[in-house]
């Protein structure tokens, strides 16, 4: 079975993004164009810690304390890992867990 992909913009307008909802219960739809191809991408590479906590103070003015607090806490949940070093490559270690 295939997959399919809906691109659309983004709505800037809150009364459009209003409408919507009601848009979408319509019955009728409409394909206009039908495009299928394979793509590869890499992955994006490791968060290390200190990029982390950059990345959580420019976004969500999150301290470093408290953005290494919410990532310990994930850490003991095993909802995430993270590395000890500042390297942004993987370790074969981390590909065993």
């Amino acid at each position: 079975m295939g997959s399919w992909t809906l691109e659309s913009d983004r709505i800037g307008d809150g009364s459009h993004a209003r409408t919507v909802p009601e848009d979408a219960k319509s019955p009728a739809i409409v394909v206009d164009h039908v495009e299928r191809r394979r793509e590869c991408t890499s992955s994006p590479t490791l968060f290390y810690p200190t990029g982390l906590q950059k990345v959580m103070n420019s976004r969500h003015g999150l301290t470093a304390e408290q953005t290494l607090a919410a990532l310990q806490h994930l850490h003991e949940m095993k909802a995430a890992t993270y590395p000890r070093t500042d390297s942004s490559l993987p370790s074969r270690v981390m590909f065993v867990l």
